[in-house]
């Protein structure tokens, strides 16, 4: 039958695999310190003073803390493929604008939920308004007014590139005001709701 081969856990710092003399003279070396061993066919790590092996080696007093038992072979770790995870709650609220959109009775509704999308798309539509009339009538346009030597062009040009960016903030912030303030008549619906519900459930109780 072959010799067992151990490990051994020094202050939890675990070595392996030794013979039972190389574990023996470990023990020897680290008295004082917490030592637990291990070989194959145990389930956890055990004091040396526990295994009949080990009773005569002087060792260290027993540690209460047992530690994972490490796997005997270490094989080479197989590479993991990842796989794609469906976020099934992301999945559930698309579902629920769909539907929502699809409700031609108007029992739910989707305002608060596309308030944001339409947000953001508008909000490119307006910076790229901007941008092209910086570009086209303000740049291009001061450029052909100097090429024409003509000054009410030229402040025409200029006065769109100071005007266009100032009109595209005041245009986002009427935008924003008026999506809050949708979004507040919205939630204040969905609170009366609340209260309304809460309140036949009470007199249901009460019945």
């Amino acid at each position: 039958m072959a010799e067992p081969r151990w490990y051994i856990s020094v202050d939890g710092q675990q070595e392996g695999d030794f013979s039972s003399d190389e574990i023996k003279q470990r023990i020897q070396r680290n008295q004082g310190k917490r030592i637990l061993l291990w070989t194959q066919g145990m389930s956890q790590w055990a004091d040396p003073a526990e295994l009949p092996q080990f009773k005569a080696v002087p060792g260290p007093a027993p540690a209460p803390a047992p530690v994972p038992a490490p796997a005997p072979v270490s094989p080479a770790p197989e590479p993991q493929v990842s796989a794609a995870r469906i976020d099934k709650d992301e999945l559930k609220k698309q579902a629920g604008i769909l539907k929502t959109l699809l409700d031609f009775k108007f029992e739910s509704f989707a305002t608060l939920k596309i308030i944001p999308v339409v947000y953001v798309i508008l909000m490119i539509v307006i910076g790229l308004l901007v941008i092209g009339a910086v570009l086209i009538s303000g740049i291009g346009g001061l450029i052909s007014a100097i090429r024409l030597n003509m000054f009410s062009l030229v402040l025409t040009a200029l006065g769109t590139m100071i005007l266009a960016p100032l009109l595209g903030v005041l245009y986002l912030a009427i935008l924003r005001m008026t999506f809050e303030l949708m979004i507040v008549i919205f939630k204040i619906k969905e609170d009366l709701a609340t209260l309304t519900q809460r309140s036949e459930a009470k007199e249901e109780k009460k019945d």
